[in-house]
């Protein structure tokens, strides 16, 4: 265990190589995102089968959350880190040389749970390199690994696909986890240590593996559950819409979209963390709403830029928010299961989103399934206003966690 910094620079060494070991994971995740599908059904031909292979991931990822939560409050965290990344390159292993419907069940399986580990310990990592004073923008730099991998890994991983192959996709989506995994060995050489029986250390209990969950998590995990309800509808159902709606290539899209993004975390975490969450939280939600609202009436390419520049601001903007409140409430010894709640809820929210929104697409039309995701967000802030109990400011106490 190891004290956290209250005090000091944000820009350490041990944070640069978090942020660049966070970049590699997420460009490795976002090449295999678009590859899969199309490699699977190369295999199967069934769009069904498909489907049901591309679920399996999220849903071995969202089971296993409470248990990484768990296990990373209580074992070490380097070593369940390089276990998490061991069975991801196992996993694209599996990819490459597993052929069998059977088999490849089974790879997914063991990729979610590869995923949930890898990312609810690093995220716990995360937190103790940043000083209290300053989760929100710290929490929000991280984040933009998530940003830079969804903005060059899927060219990456069409590339490799169209020019050689899924497997040297598979491949290099490994190797960008191995160049993570030497580097993080470089991390975490402090020597301030408590021992786990030393006053105010709290064991979570060993139900919490199982059912537990961080209870001084739930608010932020209950908004980002709303918020991936309506982020599911832009990342499923968005090419199908601006085809419907005569635009074949809606790849400006996500540009834009991650241009905001990125701007939204270099801004609005600080503000958050010198002003309170509830500055930068209510105008990002808002910004959705007016998203959603564009989507609904889009039928130009402008429409559609100005609805991703809104979508990027809010997104980015409510992730990092959400991670970084999920973990300053949380008592020290219990990130691991703060930040497994987080990710619990985003998970939860995307699943949900995926088949609501399909059925109200299938129902109603996109159109109108844009405007309906209003309610989730509307919802998500009527938790945070009235049950957040957010205070203005976060204070920076002095903590230990492990």
């Amino acid at each position: 265990m190891e004290i956290a910094r209250d005090e000091g620079p944000l820009w350490n060494r041990n944070f640069i190589i978090i942020l660049i070991v966070n970049c590699f994971i997420s460009i490795s995740f976002f090449i295999i995102n678009p590859t899969f599908p199309v490699y699977a059904k190369s295999l199967i031909n069934d769009l069904g089968i498909v489907g049901l292979l591309s679920s399996v991931f999220l849903i071995s990822a969202t089971l296993i959350r409470p248990i990484s939560g768990y296990i990373t409050d209580i074992f070490n965290k380097k070593k369940i880190f390089i276990g998490g990344i061991f069975l991801l390159c196992l996993s694209l292993l599996g990819y490459i040389f597993i052929k069998p419907v059977a088999g490849i069940v089974v790879v997914r399986l063991l990729h979610g749970v590869g995923m949930g580990l890898a990312t609810t310990v690093f995220g716990a990592l995360a937190s103790e390199n940043i000083p209290k004073s300053r989760m929100g923008e710290g929490m929000g730099f991280y984040g933009l690994g998530m940003v830079l991998g969804m903005s060059i890994g899927p060219s990456i991983g069409l590339y490799l696909l169209s020019t050689f192959s899924a497997q040297v996709a598979f491949a290099v989506a490994a190797g960008f986890l191995i160049f993570s995994a030497i580097l993080f060995f470089s991390l975490y050489r402090e020597k301030n240590h408590i021992h786990k029986k030393d006053p105010g250390f709290s064991r979570p209990s060993l139900r919490g593996a199982f059912f537990n969950i961080e209870k001084t998590a739930l608010i932020p995990a209950s908004l980002i559950f709303f918020i991936g309800i309506v982020v599911s509808s832009i990342t499923t159902y968005l090419a199908l819409y601006s085809s419907e709606r005569g635009i074949s290539n809606i790849g400006y899209f996500f540009t834009i979209q991650s241009v905001a993004v990125l701007l939204s975390r270099l801004i609005n975490g600080r503000l958050a963390d010198k002003r309170g969450y509830a500055i930068v939280i209510v105008p990002s939600i808002v910004c959705l709403a007016g998203a959603m609202l564009l989507l609904y009436f889009a039928a130009t390419p402008l429409l559609f830029m100005l609805a991703a520049f809104l979508y990027g601001l809010g997104y980015g903007t409510l992730t990092s928010a959400c991670q970084a409140l999920s973990v300053l409430k949380a008592n020290p010894e219990r990130r691991g299961l703060a930040i497994s709640t987080y990710y619990l809820g985003m998970d939860a929210g995307n699943g949900m989103g995926m088949i609501l929104n399909g059925v109200i697409s299938k129902e109603l039309g996109y159109a109108e399934m844009y405007l309906l995701c209003i309610v989730p967000l509307i919802i998500g802030l009527a938790i945070f206003a009235f049950w957040g109990g957010i205070p203005r400011k976060n204070p920076a106490k002095a903590s230990v966690v492990s």
